[in-house]
């Protein structure tokens, strides 16, 4: 309960057109959803179905972007079913947004993921599930990808993803960067990555935000915050 007003103050701080969180219960839905006020919608079910266990969800400015379609699924072999890959020690999901920027009409797909901790084989398996997904359904949109994935820059997860197409916002020029899973000081590790589609957007800052809110981090983990404009 400590974390919530710090969590908080820091999204109202940056106000991004959208958020990816991760390990939210439904605790934590129901009080974003409250204390945001009126900019965001969220979307998003738990990982253990329905509203039950952490959400990857998505939050959208509804003042920006106009939601036309959004789900969740599992990154297993049954995808449209609470489920899990054998070799995963918790169910793992990914949340999509499809959206359409009022100004324009543009469509954007948006999609949060928390990927396994324990192998990089498993990692694998499960951003296949995802690049699936976008190969069917993504229609050539747009697309970035939010999430904790579990893997340090230059490991096996990171190379795939650019081999999929997609560049890190860690690459901006402009930018402040740093560990983004520090354990309050016990760790020191970038393991959250925001990954866009390399054609579709120009790169404009990257930070991660580490300072403190009300003396103290804001979790175990920094967020990340990219400007990027559509090409």
């Amino acid at each position: 309960t400590d974390r919530m007003s710090r969590v908080v103050t820091k999204m109202k701080k940056y106000m991004p057109d959208t958020i990816g969180i991760q390990e939210a219960t439904p605790t934590w839905i129901n009080y974003l959803k409250s204390a945001l006020g009126d900019t965001y919608e969220v979307v998003g079910l738990g990982r253990d179905g329905g509203s039950s266990g952490e959400h990857s969800s998505i939050l959208y400015n509804k003042h920006i972007f106009n939601l036309t379609g959004w789900g969740t699924k599992w990154l297993s072999a049954t995808p449209d079913a609470v489920s899990r890959y054998p070799e995963s020690m918790y169910n793992r999901i990914f949340t999509y947004a499809f959206l359409q920027r009022k100004s324009d009409l543009q469509m954007i797909l948006v999609i949060n993921t928390h990927l396994e901790y324990t192998t990089d084989a498993i990692r694998l398996k499960q951003l296949a599930i995802i690049q699936d997904f976008i190969d069917k359904h993504g229609n050539g949109y747009p697309v970035y990808i939010s999430g904790d994935y579990n893997a340090d820059y230059g490991s096996a997860a990171c190379t795939k993803m650019e081999q999929y197409g997609y560049t890190s916002a860690e690459k901006a020029t402009t930018s402040k960067t740093g560990a983004t899973f520090t354990n309050y000081g016990a760790e020191n590790r970038v393991l959250d990555y925001i990954y866009f589609s390399n054609n579709d957007f120009a790169l404009k800052y990257y930070k991660v935000c580490n300072e403190y809110i009300n003396g103290s981090w804001t979790s175990d983990h920094h967020p990340v915050f990219v400007k990027f404009s559509l090409k």
